[in-house]
């Protein structure tokens, strides 16, 4: 999962450096992906920090991905509400990282996708 780590550096106050790392990343990564073949950006799924700023790195990551050359795809935004509600469910431990079944769950939803690209 992308976005993360650099979501936790802005909470921190560094927003720039953030968005920064994240856009240098995608663009790399698309750019890489792209020579194989086709790729597509995922970002991660909700979790217990702030909506606002979860918004504001998918939006950059969006932008980034497109920048790369990838279709942006947010399809593990709806496998749970919230970071809280991740934790109920024991999709996460601490409504950031996945345990084996949030890591199930997001697996099929990024295997549909890939399925679905393949089909085109």
């Amino acid at each position: 999962m992308f976005g993360t780590n650099e979501e936790g550096m802005a909470l921190g106050g560094d927003k720039a450096e953030a968005e920064r790392r994240l856009t240098q990343c995608i663009v790399r990564r698309a750019r890489l992906a792209r020579r194989s073949g086709g790729c597509v950006v995922v970002p991660h799924a909700p979790n217990n920090r702030p909506i606002v700023l979860q918004r504001r790195i998918s939006r950059v990551a969006a932008v980034a991905a497109r920048a790369g050359g990838c279709r942006f795809q947010p399809v593990l935004s709806g496998v749970w509400r919230s970071g809280d509600d991740s934790i109920e469910r024991g999709l996460t431990a601490d409504g950031v990282h996945p345990t084996a079944a949030g890591y199930e769950l997001m697996g099929e939803q990024i295997a549909r996708l890939i399925l679905r690209d393949r089909r085109r």
